[in-house]
């Protein structure tokens, strides 16, 4: 069993703002998805990184973009994970 499916190998642009900016909402949304949604409680308006990344997936280069929360490290040239 293999427990690395890629591993990144340049980190193309990072973005820092409030999870919300991020995501490309208003602030008037936001606050809907919150009143909506639970699981957004309060994370909405927390600090977050939006980063566009290559990774190697079984010798696949791939460029992708992630939001990672607060509670959530970004991803750095040489991060192993599983997809």
């Amino acid at each position: 069993m293999n427990l690395v499916d890629f591993c990144v190998t340049k980190i193309i642009s990072e973005k820092r703002g409030l999870a919300y900016e991020l995501y490309g909402m208003t602030e008037e949304r936001a606050k809907a998805e919150e009143q909506a949604h639970t699981s957004w409680k309060g994370r909405l308006f927390l600090p977050a990184v939006k980063q566009t990344y290559e990774y190697n997936c079984y010798g696949r280069i791939t460029v992708d973009t992630k939001i990672f929360l607060v509670d959530e490290p970004p991803y750095y040239i040489g991060y192993k994970g599983v997809c």
